[in-house]
């Protein structure tokens, strides 16, 4: 039987600097401020954008 490896890592990176968060694979991209309101307001405009992102319809199948 086969042992399995428990050995992990430890990674830090910074969240914030001095009030800023730095623009690295690790944190999300910047948004604008009317983007964040937009989105904290009707939440369901984001899955929309992200949904004609992807190409995906509503939820519905396509037939070809």
């Amino acid at each position: 039987m086969e042992s399995l490896s428990i050995a992990g890592y430890i990674a830090a990176h910074w969240l914030c600097i001095d009030g800023v968060q730095p623009t690295i694979p690790e944190n999300p991209p910047p948004i604008s401020k009317d983007q964040q309101k937009l989105e904290s307001i009707d939440p369901v405009t984001k899955l929309n954008k992200s949904a004609k992102e992807k190409g995906e319809t509503d939820g519905k199948p396509t037939t070809g």
